[in-house]
């Protein structure tokens, strides 16, 4: 029946639906767009198991995950840590991962990051750090409480009350009810039943103690009783007496003293007084990173008792403002990389990521001496883009995904982000069809980019020639945001795609170097955002990709591959684009002004 009927329906369906259905955006349900972070959304790739594959082939070390910003390295850094990469709902390692502030000394992270590691081994087993005694009244803590719930309790008590009332009847007969038939109804039912089991257990005794043995097991190794653990094992209680003797040190300071008072009773001016005390310090980067690598190295041997390994996750080393800023950092902690059987995942910047690449051309760099290898994460292809959308928006089609991924570059963060707009044009102009939904989607990014850009060129010479320039951005940009209206005539459509067209030609460029070189990146992704306009919003998308999609240069992954080279090499994501512009057969461009 589901080969024969579920193939007819659809065709029937395509039919009714005529040629371009797939150009209508239909919403099954948006969950996994708000709740983008949510592990049961995350689409694994092969990066993922680049990534295993890695680690399966070593005892330890550091490994840098790089790439642009949103590819996703943070969420692969979070499976990898917590043993999601190979199976997906297990969590069979110990780890801890720590973001990395802008602004962080050296020190002052190993510090966080030693007791981030103690607070969780504690955790593990069912313990927490021990705070400070201070001296407080507890009754009137406990009243002040009491006073603090009376108003919940009396509420509480109220519906309970009435509850009780409204329902005493239905109770009653309920009882009635279970003490009269179905008493009667389940004894008929479980004295065959339970007759049965024993007889069964009676002539098969060692089967059913093995199948009780067997489930017993199974209970035991899927509930991991790790918060008992440590009664049975000396060595696991003093290495959590450790970590709390760690905490304790890391976080406060103890000062300790005696006096002792001599005198001699009714006699003035005898009196002696003999006061020492002594106070703790702060442990020296030295000692500190001592201490934490012994403690890591015990929790390692410890953990792999039972087959778990160790990870520690630092992510958001790309936020330490420039890459050297990154490489200082790297090389003053660096000797903690190296502890045995404990794997460090960094996430990085891509200029670390090449540094480490081109290690021994000429120089050796901080990288190739603290990093044991460095796994690069590209952007989704369109195939994947396709499986990943289609896991958080259930419905979306092919042509709404080839548009976000192009206009994403295949950076997974952006993808959502786009995707979320497009849903949100989808209900802020009750439209379903790709043409309309695409105009408005690209105009709209379009107008935003000339504002960031009108922003970043005022900074330049003003001249009277770069006024006019800048002005001519300003009703470019006023035009664009007009589009914003769900009834704007086809002609205002018309003369907005026009300011697009205008820009994409690259004009005379402005006297300064730097000005240049951002007006040459506009131009570009105006050339960028008209092709996607040309190849999005005409009628039957899907016929016209089934004509170029074989060519060369003509496949719809090229546009995404374009929008990222446009942050490496406009002039190169230019001739990306006019190629891809050949092969879909789209008009030339104006000649330039």
């Amino acid at each position: 029946m589901r080969r024969t009927l579920i193939p007819v329906m659809r065709r029937e369906i395509a039919r009714l639906l005529g040629p371009d259905h797939e150009s209508l955006l239909v919403i099954e349900g948006m969950a996994g767009l708000v709740s983008a972070n949510d592990p049961q959304y995350w689409v694994a790739n092969q990066t993922e198991t680049d990534l295993q594959r890695k680690l399966d082939q070593m005892d330890g070390g550091a490994i840098a995950i790089c790439g642009p910003r949103g590819v996703g390295k943070t969420t692969l850094l979070k499976k990898a840590c917590g043993a999601r990469l190979r199976y997906p709902h297990t969590n069979f390692h110990f780890h801890v991962v720590v973001q990395t502030p802008a602004n962080y000394r050296p020190e002052e992270f190993l510090l966080s990051l030693f007791q981030d590691v103690c607070r969780r081994y504690l955790t593990l087993y069912g313990r927490r750090g021990r705070g400070l005694f201070l001296v407080r009244s507890r009754p009137v803590d406990v009243t002040r409480r009491l006073i603090r719930s009376l108003p919940a309790l009396i509420w509480l008590a109220t519906g309970l009350a009435l509850l009780a009332f409204g329902m005493s009847s239905v109770a009653q007969d309920v009882y009635a009810w279970i003490t009269s038939d179905a008493r009667s109804t389940a004894q008929g039912w479980s004295d065959p039943a339970l007759s049965w089991a024993h007889g069964f257990a009676r002539n098969h005794q060692a089967l059913t103690q093995a199948a009780a043995a067997i489930t017993g097991l199974a209970i035991l190794y899927r509930r991991r009783p790790r918060v008992l653990r440590w009664l049975a094992s000396r060595r696991l209680r003093l290495l959590i007496k450790d970590c709390h003797n760690y905490l304790h040190l890391l976080q406060h300071v103890q000062i300790t003293g005696a006096s002792a008072t001599i005198g001699v009773p009714r006699l003035a001016g005898l009196l002696l007084t003999r006061t020492t005390g002594a106070s703790s310090r702060t442990l020296t980067y030295p000692e500190l990173v001592a201490q934490f690598r012994d403690l890591l190295t015990r929790i390692s041997a410890e953990e792999r008792r039972d087959g778990w390994k160790v990870f520690i996750g630092i992510d958001e080393l790309d936020r330490l403002g420039s890459a050297q800023q990154a490489r200082d950092f790297l090389s003053e902690i660096k000797a903690i990389f190296d502890i045995p059987n404990v794997y460090f995942l960094l996430s990085v910047s891509e200029d670390i990521g090449a540094t480490f690449i081109r290690r021994g051309m000429p120089t050796r760099d901080v990288s190739d001496s603290s990093l044991e290898d460095v796994l690069h994460v590209e952007p989704r292809t369109l195939e994947e883009a396709q499986q990943l959308l289609q896991t958080r928006l259930p419905g979306v089609t092919d042509p709404f995904v080839a548009l976000v991924h192009a206009l994403a570059g295949g950076i997974p963060r952006d993808l959502i982000r786009y995707t979320r707009k497009l849903v949100e044009l989808r209900h802020r102009t009750d439209q379903t069809d790709l043409p309309t939904l695409a105009r408005h989607l690209l105009l709209e990014e379009f107008a935003h980019t000339l504002s960031s850009f009108r922003v970043l060129l005022g900074t330049h010479d003003r001249t009277a020639e770069w006024g006019q320039t800048l002005h001519r951005l300003r009703e470019a940009t006023s035009i664009l945001h007009q589009d914003d209206d769900q009834r704007a005539p086809r002609q205002q459509l018309l003369t907005a795609e026009t300011e697009v067209t205008r820009l994409a030609v690259v004009p005379t460029s402005p006297d300064t170097d730097e000005a240049s070189a951002h007006w040459e990146e506009l131009s570009t992704y105006a050339l960028f955002v008209l092709t996607l306009l040309q190849v999005f919003t005409p009628p039957s998308f899907t016929q016209r990709r089934e004509q170029h999609v074989e060519k060369d240069h003509g496949n719809l992954q090229r546009l995404a591959t374009a929008r990222m080279e446009l942050s490496v090499s406009p002039a190169s994501a230019r001739l990306m684009i006019q190629q891809f512009r050949e092969a879909w057969d789209l008009p030339p461009l104006p000649s330039q002004p």
